[in-house]
């Protein structure tokens, strides 16, 4: 894998790695004092990774 522009990234990296972000999350999201920081990491990563999303939708024609 050459990296996260790297033209050898796979989906299942980027699948694998997503898995593995969610789990800490859910790990993290158990203990009550580091919520509020979790939260203020998440919310910008949930919108990054949804606008990312609709320009893909936007490049190839998809649409919901």
């Amino acid at each position: 894998m050459s990296g996260p522009l790297g033209s050898s990234t796979t989906i299942g990296g980027v699948r694998k790695r997503l898995d593995a972000l969610l789990a800490e999350a859910h790990g993290v999201a158990s203990r009550a004092d580091r919520r509020l920081e979790l939260i203020g990491a998440l919310e910008p990563g949930g919108e990054s990774l949804q606008r990312l999303a609709h320009a893909l939708r936007e490049k190839t024609l998809v649409l919901r």
